[in-house]
C-alpha cells in the first residue's frame, strides 16, 4: 500500500499539474525518502525484527546458552538498521566516499563488504536453524539485499549516466528528467518494496 501510495504521489508530481498539497503528500509518502511514514514504517518492522531477534538471544540463553550471544548481537545490528533506515545515516557515506565511477551512491561498496561479514559471522548460526526456517531466513535475506544493493545500483545508474537529475522536494530528492525520470521512480520503489 506504501508503495503504491508512493508510486502514485510521483506520478502526480511528474505527470499532473500542481494541486493543493501535491508536494506535501508526495513527500510525505515517497518511499526514497527518509524521515518520512514509509521510512518509520520500515523502521519499525526491522525494529520489530531486533526485538524477535533478541527475545530468541534469551531464550536460547536459557536453553543451552551456546548461540544466546550470536541472536543477541544480530539484534543489536538490527536495532542499528532500524535507526538508519528512519534517520538515512548511511547517506552520509556518500559524500565522505567517491565511488562515482562505480555508483552514485557510494554506500553501497560498505554495504556490500557489511553484507558480507554479516554473513560469515551468522552463517553457522543460521545453518543450524530447522531446514524450512533456514530456507526462509537466507530467502528473506537474499530479498532484502537484491532490493538494498542490487535495485540501489541499478537506480544509481540512471544517476550516474546523466539520464536524469535530482532536485529536493520538501527535503526529499526526487528526479527530473522526463522518461528516464519516471524509470528512476519506478526502480526505486522496487528496491524500497524488496527491502
Amino acid at each position: 500500500s506504501l508503495t503504491a501510495l508512493s508510486l502514485l504521489g510521483q506520478v502526480a508530481v511528474h505527470r499532473l499539474p500542481d494541486f493543493l498539497l501535491r508536494d506535501p503528500l508526495a513527500a510525505a509518502f515517497n518511499v526514497d525518502a527518509e524521515g518520512n511514514i514509509p521510512s518509520l514504517y520500515s523502521a519499525l518492522a526491522i525494529l520489530s525484527c531486533a526485538y524477535l531477534l533478541w527475545v530468541i538471544g534469551r531464550v536460547e540463553r536459557e536453553a543451552s546458552g551456546r548461540l544466546s550471544r550470536q541472536w543477541k548481537l544480530m539484534s543489536i545490528i538490527f536495532l542499528g538498521l532500524a535507526c538508519d533506515e528512519f534517520l538515512g545515516f548511511h547517506e552520509g557515506l556518500n559524500d565522505n566516499a567517491d565511488l562515482s565511477s562505480i555508483t552514485p551512491f557510494s554506500w553501497i561498496a560498505f554495504g556490500i563488504g557489511f553484507a558480507f561479514i554479516f554473513a560469515l559471522i551468522f552463517f553457522p548460526t543460521v545453518i543450524q536453524l530447522p531446514s524450512r526456517i533456514r530456507r526462509l531466513v537466507i530467502l528473506a535475506g537474499l530479498i532484502y539485499l537484491s532490493g538494498a544493493i542490487g535495485m540501489e545500483t541499478l537506480t544509481g545508474h540512471f544517476v550516474l549516466s546523466g539520464a536524469i537529475g535530482m532536485e529536493t522536494l520538501n527535503g526529499a530528492f526526487v528526479p527530473v528528467g522526463g522518461h528516464e525520470g519516471m524509470r528512476y521512480v519506478f526502480c526505486a520503489a522496487a528496491e524500497e518494496f524488496l527491502e
